[in-house]
């Protein structure tokens, strides 16, 4: 890639930059620079090919799991043959030959035509890099948009990078012959071309950066967004050398005065600049081979985040009026500094004490406890086997302290600690992200909490976490579906469950029926004998089909009937047993809203009731969760989320 970008670079500078500024040169000087630029522009092609060669190389080792670069040459045909890796390398080294029959005619026989041919390969040769990017990896629509903002974003950095050694070659030339104002108009052509590059370079790495990073969490505590983050900061010292090249030395080329040091600087500048080109395109080569941040797991490093939901601790309020208070004090004392030069310095310090402090307040308010994995989500999905995976593990490692039913004060809870700091069914437990649960499960908590890595698996510690939401969320459930109105007032996600549905068995997941209302039936209690047969579960899948709603049957134990999806694994009646009030599973029905949330539950039959049903059928399809009423954010496919 390095030797295509300074090809391209190369190239671009001959036909745009160095030619028009050599116009009314010397034809000495002007045959000794084009020589430099044509040694340039194949010393580039031979280190693209040559790069291009090794990475074959390398990639084929990977691909086919050779040793040694003479155990990956049997394989090099197959990869260029049906990879389409192998296609996209093939077809820059084609572009990388056509550019070289172009420079293959002597200069003084060139033409316009054949430098625009050279130049439109070596663009071509840059942009295909795109396509075998992490962009080309992805799906849909959102794959073409983001591999054609790579591909502005290549060429931008070809043409920019690319041309900086040309430009300092060029400069070199004309400081050694005295003839600086062919500098200052090389100088002066290049920044258009640089201001253009710069801002394709910034549309394309934001676009990048949005979909392949994420978040703040995965810029920092990812190697892809650690490095993302190095490229950035090279990037702007770059852009600050090419402000001070535009704006204070290439005018000074013009100054007779001034011009010999004027070049001088500009030499070593525009030498700067290459160099961090250099250590920018390694960093770009870094990213290559990391896998994106949003397919990694951020390690945050900070002891605190910010969390917007500590806005509504106490004393917040008064908070926000100190900040305002010296924000306006800050500005005021800005703007008297202005009209009071005698005491200029202590207003500006004072006015910048100020505005310190209205920035700190808030941000020391919303600033909270954090760990390494505060930002982790949990991966198994909520499904009711990690739930009750996870009450198993839960009863064998934690009612000793939290109580059989997590609601605590169990009997090795650690001295002068009261139950409520050890029930895991409080409010408290909405208030902590997944990852910050899985910290304290893996390493411990304040000294009193002992920490379980090594004693269980990162597995079977989500599987601990999906209990305790699980847990949670079926004591405000219980709590709500007694309560007038009979639905839950925060959102209660639903366990996801593999289900067979009608007479053909056709395989789907809970999470497959997103879109309608679900009514779910968990028709057996082993321990009463209690137990709803097929005749009454055929006519509530009626009632259903009346209301438009889909029957999904937890561990029906007779045989399955048509238009009913079922559940048979144990797992099932386990979770949902949570949810309704026995842990070994009851008769009981629920209802599931459109977006996979528990809504109203009953035991017993109340539901049988025509009149009943429809009012809970009415409150889960018209009633929906308002921002207000949702401090706690809906899981995704990881699971919960705090």
């Amino acid at each position: 890639m390095l030797g295509a970008m300074s090809l391209l670079g190369t190239l671009l500078f001959r036909v745009a930059i160095g030619g028009p500024a050599l116009r009314h040169a010397p034809a000495a000087l002007a045959r000794r620079i084009g020589r430099a630029l044509h040694r340039l522009a194949w010393a580039s092609l031979v280190l693209g090919l040559a790069g291009g060669a090794a990475w074959l190389l390398v990639q084929t080792a990977v691909m086919t799991g050779a040793e040694g670069i003479t155990g990956a040459l049997p394989g090099i045909p197959t990869v260029l043959e049906r990879t389409e890796f192998g296609h996209v390398l093939t077809t820059q080294a084609a572009l990388f030959l056509l550019a070289g029959i172009c420079l293959a005619v002597p200069l003084r026989q060139s033409t316009a035509v054949r430098g625009t041919a050279a130049l439109i390969a070596a663009v071509l040769t840059v942009v295909l890099h795109a396509a075998i990017g992490h962009a080309a990896a992805m799906e849909g629509i959102e794959r073409w948009v983001l591999t054609g903002m790579q591909a502005l974003h290549l060429a931008a950095a070809g043409a920019w990078i690319g041309a900086l050694l040309p430009l300092l070659l060029f400069v070199a030339a004309c400081r050694r012959d005295g003839k600086l104002m062919q500098a200052a108009e090389a100088a002066r052509r290049f920044s258009p071309v640089g201001m253009v590059c710069v801002a394709a370079l910034a549309a394309g790495g934001t676009a990048s950066a949005w979909v392949l990073v994420g978040s703040v969490p995965n810029l920092i505590g990812t190697p892809y967004g650690q490095a993302l983050t190095v490229k950035i900061a090279l990037f702007l010292a770059m852009l600050a050398l090419a402000a001070v090249n535009r704006f204070r030395l290439t005018p000074r080329l013009a100054n007779a005065a001034s011009n010999a040091v004027a070049a001088d600087a500009l030499r070593r500048s525009v030498a700067l600049e290459a160099a961090l080109a250099a250590a920018t395109i390694l960093a770009a080569g870094f990213l290559a081979a990391e896998p994106p941040a949003i397919h990694d797991r951020s390690w945050w490093p900070l002891p605190f985040r910010f969390d917007a939901a500590a806005i509504d601790q106490p004393g917040a309020a008064f908070d926000m009026a100190l900040a305002l208070g010296a924000a306006l004090a800050g500005i005021v004392l800005l703007v008297v500094s202005r009209l009071d030069r005698a005491n200029r310095a202590g207003h500006l310090f004072v006015g910048c004490a100020f505005l310190a402090v209205a920035v700190a307040t808030p941000l020391r308010r919303l600033a909270v406890e954090a760990n390494p994995t505060s930002f982790w989500t949990s991966p198994t999905g909520y499904t009711a086997a990690s739930v009750a995976h996870g009450k198993a593990l839960f009863a064998t490692n934690c009612t000793m302290c939290h109580g059989a039913d997590g609601r605590g004060g169990g009997p090795a809870a650690p001295a002068g600690v009261d139950k409520a700091a050890t029930d895991l069914t409080a409010e408290h437990i909405y208030l902590h992200n997944d990852g910050d649960l899985f910290w304290w499960i893996s390493d411990g908590r304040d000294g009193r909490m002992p920490g379980f890595a090594a004693s269980l698996d990162e597995a079977a510690r989500w599987n601990l976490i999906d209990f305790v939401h699980a847990n949670a969320d079926a004591a405000r459930l219980a709590a709500a579906s007694t309560a007038e109105g009979g639905g839950a007032q925060r959102p209660i996600p639903a366990p996801d469950l593999s289900l067979r549905c009608g007479s053909g068995g056709r395989a789907v997941s809970l999470r497959d029926l997103r879109g309608r209302i679900l009514h779910l039936i968990l028709p057996r209690n082993p321990q009463t004998g209690d137990d709803m047969g097929p005749e009454e579960i055929a006519e509530r899948r009626k009632t259903d089909l009346s209301f438009g709603i889909e029957t999904v049957v937890i561990s029906q134990p007779h045989a399955q009937s048509d238009g009913i999806c079922m559940a048979a694994d144990p797992d099932a009646a386990v979770a949902y047993g949570l949810f309704a009030g026995s842990i070994d599973g009851a008769v009981a029905e629920f209802l599931v809203d459109v977006d996979g949330r528990l809504r109203a539950v009953t035991a017993g039959r109340s539901w049988a009731d025509p009149m009943i049903y429809a009012a809970a059928v009415a409150e889960t399809a018209h009633r929906r969760f308002a921002t207000p009423e949702t401090p706690v954010q809906m899981p995704s496919s990881h699971g919960h989320n705090h």
